[in-house]
């Protein structure tokens, strides 16, 4: 995440990033047996998301940050529940 930071130039792209990088940081290193699947899918949806960038393609890059948001937020409230 961060090299995908470092490396984009437009300001709305680095803003979606930057919002994704946030939520990643603050997140419970630990994990779950019963999330790996959504960890898997979290994975797979950063790779998409940096073919996104390296393609620069600003409607991709808005679809991947805000399905990426929304599974880190889940993955988190699933984490907290099992803990």
């Amino acid at each position: 995440m961060k090299a995908m930071l470092d490396n984009t130039e437009d300001k709305a792209v680095k803003k979606k990033l930057e919002k994704v990088y946030d939520v990643i940081s603050i997140s419970p290193v630990k994990t779950h047996p019963n999330i790996l699947q959504l960890e898997s899918q979290i994975l797979i949806k950063i790779n998409a998301l940096q073919e996104a960038c390296a393609a620069k393609d600003g409607e991709a890059v808005s679809a991947q940050t805000t399905s990426l948001l929304l599974m880190i937020n889940e993955r988190n409230r699933q984490l907290k529940l099992l803990n």
